[in-house]
Order: structure tokens, then sequence, then C-alpha cells
């Protein structure tokens, strides 16, 4: 089969969007137009020259609808029959996720040029599913709307040539012309290293804002990777006290606790990628630092994925990490990796109901709890010890055996009680929420209603020192626990009121779930359809 040209395939887009522009129809009026109808992402790309497979078939079907001249088919002769060739399922996508964006009074609005292309790119990306996909596409859509007020700036002390190209990029962005758009900024950071050497100040403010400007314009083709080069390269630029080794161990940990805040999966993913560059740039006792990094951006990314294979090679970058490090020589850091990689067990363990896993998290945890002294070290004894306690508990959970549960409640008793003190508030939530956690848990498992008084509590204290402001996701975890306890207490006493309790509270949490965490949205879907399930059984 013959392969149609790139021009020829941009010429016949032209002379497609000539013809509809003459009859004055709208990309969903002319859809409308097919039989069966056909979405504006679809007759976009061919008006872009950017449907590769478009074949005679198709064309012909674009003549027909807008009585082109038949001339255009002979090009198309002998090209590729698949299915391919017409609108494919990622496209449909696309349409639904513009659908989604347009109806949102929330989300920026752009150009129809730039928000087809930006759908069809979260469409066809690596995202697990549609609730992910748009969120990545809101988030590029926020991003476009910054670079778009930034060019709308007048000039001021960061120079008119700047504003001038920021207003350009903005312009080509809303055509579409996301690439063209980067290549300008590139000319524009060439143009700037060259021409203010000698003014560092007025440099570092442009350089602070153009980084900014890359940054999103990297959010907007959805690059994780040229955002963590970029930020390493303007870490070399600055050459930060410590090294660029130290300053990138910062960044990774500012990205992912962002991302993990507001289950951001651009974040997660630069964090990740910044983490891989400092382990291929470590030498020495370096080494086994940035194995450490490595393995809690993998597990900040596969504890939100229901596949394991990232937490699996979490685990295998954190037993590389405890290999390089030094018990003699580097105890704390060695500690460190030991209650890491007990995080990542646990996970896995709980997730696969492998016990074995869960003995071993806790044997981690134990080391590190030992050489931590809550004296001198009392954030990490406090987190080593609380994590030690949520592996208790979901080996207890596992086997059914109140003594660990128990223990896992004592266990996390002790650091809510060290941690009384303490003015941050997120670590005292999160101890919160655990306990409220583990006292349900042995609540349901002795069917003791004093427990659920007691994780009721617990949930409420935390209510008192969190915010979907201060930490998103913790937040929803508390507000899904409250409605996974009130359907804990319908176990007991059968009242419908607590399933009307369950249901508000889970559908608050199942919107910021579902942004970026697969177990968690599962796990509401699950619970919700037990609520529903024991609807029916009451007379």
């Amino acid at each position: 089969m013959t392969k149609v040209s790139p021009e020829d395939l941009k010429a016949f887009g032209l002379a497609v969007k000539r013809a509809r522009s003459l009859k004055t129809w709208t990309l969903d009026e002319f859809g409308g137009k097919f039989d069966p109808p056909v979405g504006k992402s679809f007759i976009s790309k061919i008006e872009k020259g950017r449907k590769e497979t478009l074949n005679s078939r198709t064309v012909g079907r674009f003549i027909k609808a807008l009585e082109m001249d038949e001339i255009w088919i002979d090009k198309f002769l002998d090209t590729d029959t698949s299915d391919e060739s017409d609108e494919t399922a990622a496209e449909r996508d696309a349409d639904r996720l513009i659908k989604m964006v347009t109806r949102s009074e929330t989300i920026p609005q752009s150009s129809e040029d730039l928000l087809i292309l930006l759908a069809n790119q979260h469409a066809e990306g690596n995202y697990t599913d549609q609730s992910t996909a748009f969120v990545g596409l809101t988030k590029a859509l926020e991003a476009a709307e910054r670079i778009r007020k930034r060019g709308e700036m007048p000039a001021d002390n960061t120079g008119s040539q700047l504003n001038a190209v920021m207003a350009e990029v903005a312009k080509l962005n809303d055509e579409g012309a996301l690439d063209e758009a980067n290549e300008l900024l590139d000319d524009e950071e060439k143009r700037m290293r060259q021409e203010h050497k000698a003014v560092k100040e007025r440099l570092d403010e442009q350089s602070r804002r153009l980084l900014e400007q890359r940054l999103d314009q990297d959010r907007l083709r959805n690059d994780p990777t040229a955002a963590a080069d970029r930020l390493i390269r303007d870490l070399m630029r600055q050459a930060p006290a410590g090294g660029v080794f130290s300053a990138t161990q910062e960044l990774i940990v500012q990205w992912r606790d962002r991302g993990e805040s507001q289950g951001d999966p651009f974040d997660l993913n630069v964090a990740l990628m910044l983490a891989n560059r400092n382990t291929k740039r470590a030498k020495g006792p370096q080494k086994g630092d940035a194995l450490h990094d490595l393995g809690n951006c993998r597990h900040s990314i596969g504890e939100r994925r229901i596949d394991l294979a990232i937490l699996q090679s979490a685990e295998k970058a954190m037993r590389a990490a405890l290999k390089a490090t030094s018990k003699t020589k580097s105890r704390y850091n060695w500690a460190a990796s030991q209650d890491s990689l007990g995080i990542v067990l646990a996970a896995l363990g709980s997730r696969q109901k492998q016990p074995v896993l869960l003995r071993q998290a806790i044997h981690g945890h134990k080391a590190a709890v030992s050489v931590f002294d809550p004296d001198h070290d009392p954030n990490e004894w406090c987190n080593s010890k609380a994590h030690l306690s949520g592996a208790l508990f979901e080996l207890g959970k596992l086997e059914q055996d109140s003594a660990l549960m128990e223990k896992a409640i004592s266990t996390e008793t002790a650091v809510l009680t060290f941690r009384s003190k303490d003015k941050a508030d997120e670590p005292k939530a999160r101890n919160y929420i655990s306990l409220a956690i583990y006292k349900r848990g042995f609540g349901r498992l002795t069917k003791n209603a004093t427990l659920f008084d007691e994780a009721q509590k617990h949930y409420e204290d935390a209510l008192k020192v969190t915010s979907p402001e201060k930490a998103l996701f913790d937040w929803a975890n508390l507000i899904g626990g409250l409605g996974e306890l009130a359907l804990d207490r319908f176990a007991l006493d059968q009242s419908p009121l607590h399933l009307d309790e369950a249901e508000r509270r889970l559908l608050d949490a199942k919107p910021v779930m579902e942004k970026g965490h697969e177990p968690l949205a599962e796990r509401c879907d699950d619970l919700l359809a037990q609520i529903a399930a024991a609807r029916a059984t009451i007379p």
C-alpha cells in the first residue's frame, strides 16, 4: 500500500478547512453531517494534516459532505484501509474530555485549536483512566492560562523582548503550535544568555520567569523529563551551595511532596525523573542516598496504581540503597533506608496479602527505631514508630490477630503522645487518622462499638488540624474513613441512618481519590456497592 506524503495531507486538510469555512459550519456542525456523526477531534486532525492514516474511503466521505473537487481522491487511492483511518477510540475519548472541560465553570477556557490538541494528547497519553487524563488536561489548561496572562503583562524591568516572546508563545499555543512555541522559547533562552551576562540581577529575574514559563510549557507538552533536565540545568547555572546533587535532592522532595498532596501525576513524574538523574550522577556515599530517593519516588507513584510493577521496582531500589549504605559509617542513612524499605514492603504485603513481607517490614521499622534517638531525632523516631504501627496493624488485620492490632494501637498512641507539643499539624493529623483506622479495624474484629466511638473521636481530632488546602489526600482519606466507620456501625445495629452517613462521606471523598489514587478510588466504589447491597436487605 502507498503512503500519502505529509505535504498532500496538509494540502487536503487546508482544502477541507476552506470548504467548511465557506459553508460557515463549525467543527461540531460539520461532524453532524456524517452518518454516523464524527467528533471535532477527528475533523481537526484532518484539517491540520495530522491524520497520517487517511485513506480514500475517508477522503471520499469528506469530498461528498463538502462538495469538493473529486480530483482529491486520486492522491489517496491504494492507501491503507485499516480502522485507524476512521475515527479512533482515542479521538472519541478526546471529545469526551473536551465536553467535560467546556461544561466546567472553574477550568480556564482556551482556544478551540489548543483545547482539541491537548485533549487528544491526554486521551492518547499514558494515563490509566479518563479521570486521570482529565486531571492532566485541567493542569495543562491552567498552565496555558498562566502563559496567556504573562503574554498580556505590560513591559517591565524584565525586558520588552521577553514580553513580546511571551505574547507570541501564548498566540502559538492558542493555534495549537506547541512545538513552535517551544522553539521560540529555546531561541529566547539563547538570546538571554548571550545578552545579559554582565547584568546578573536582571538575568536572574528573567531566568526565573522564563523557567516558570518553560516548566508550564513542559506541562502543556506532558514532558516531565524535559522539566527535570531544565531544573537541573538551572541549578548548575546558579552553582548552589552544597553542589547540584544536594540541591537536586531538595527539588525531589519539593516536587514529590506537592505531587502527593495534590494527586498530580506530572509533579510526581518530575520528581522521579530528577531522582533518576541524581542516581546516575551519584558517586561513592551518594549512591545510597540517590537510590533511597529513587525508591521513595517510585513508591509515591506505585502506591497510586493498581498494577504492582512500580511498587516492586521501588522495593528493588530500596534494597539497593540499603546495600550501598554502611551501618557503621552512615548509621542514620542506614536506618532511614531500613524504614523506607519497610514502608514499601508493608504496601506490597498488604496488597498481595503476604504475611512474610509484612514481617520483613516490621523488622525494618524496628531496626530504624533502634537507631533514632527520640531526644535528638524526634521526627525520624516518630515517623519510624508510626510506620511500625502501620505494619503491625496490616499483619494483624491479615491474620485476624487482636494482639497485633492492640500493639499497633499502643505504638501509634505513644507516637501521638510524644507529638502532643509539636506545633506542626500535618503529622498529628496523620497519627489521628491512623489511630482511628486501627481502632476501627480492632472494633470490627471484636464487634466492640466502644472502639468505634473512640475512632470517631480520633477522626474529629484530625478534622481540627487538617483541611483540603493543607493536605488534600489526607483530608479525603479522613472523610472516606468516616464513611467506612458508618458502614462498620451498620454491621452492628442495621440502622439505615448509618448507610446514609457512609454514602455521603464516601461520595465526598471519591472525587479526590479519582484524581490520582487508583486503589482508594476502587475501594470507594466497592464500599458504595456494599451500601447499595445492604439497602436491598432492609425491609
